[in-house]
């Protein structure tokens, strides 16, 4: 009898993580989905035009200055481009999970005040492989009006959830993180502006 519970409550456990399985390569892909379609629209947007000359020394009053654009119900307010990933994501103004879902979100910041820090879920289609990355690796962000940033990792450490103020603290340009598996953790990369040469 013992052995026959037992069995019954293993198969329940393993049914239950291959749903959580299930429904976390689903989000995956249909975050892929949406990214894609969204970075395709952002591109059409009549003033983008990734071949314009950069310029990180625009005056803004507050980091809220950032110019988007509407896209479905998404004020999306850039592209970020990680060419060793081989990921091209939309931007989200703003941050919450069902967001999330679909495109990182910007959880504070600017590009325009030297302080951004984007946020995603660690989908694979998402933030999920920025842990490989290594201090040299290049990242763009090309805001709605195709100004565009270059950064530089410099410098990639994990911290704990809850740890809001180690997030925000720091001189860094460009920040990225993402949940550890576990969800404990946050992996976060670190990036300094370089000059672009365009």
């Amino acid at each position: 009898m013992k052995y026959l519970s037992s069995m019954t409550i293993g198969i329940a456990l393993i049914l239950t993580s291959l749903t959580i399985i299930g429904k976390n390569i689903k989000e995956d892909f249909n975050g892929a989905q949406q990214s894609a379609e969204l970075v395709k629209q952002v591109k059409n947007y009549s003033t983008y035009d990734n071949s314009s000359t950069p310029n990180n020394q625009q005056t803004f009053s507050s980091p809220k200055d950032m110019e988007s654009i509407n896209i479905n119900g998404l004020d999306i307010i850039g592209t970020l481009y990680i060419p060793c990933l081989e990921l091209e994501l939309p931007v989200s103004d703003n941050c919450n999970d069902t967001l999330l879902k679909q495109a990182p979100c910007r959880y504070t910041g600017s590009i325009y005040t030297n302080n951004l820090i984007i946020a995603a879920h660690n989908y694979n289609s998402h933030f999920g492989n920025i842990y490989t990355l290594e201090n040299g690796d290049k990242i763009n962000f090309i805001d709605v009006n195709g100004h565009s940033y270059s950064f530089e990792v410099v410098d990639i450490e994990t911290i704990e959830g809850n740890d809001v103020q180690r997030m925000l603290s720091n001189d860094w340009d460009l920040t990225l993180f993402t949940c550890t598996w576990d969800s404990k953790s946050r992996t976060t990369v670190r990036c300094k502006y370089i000059e672009n040469t365009v």
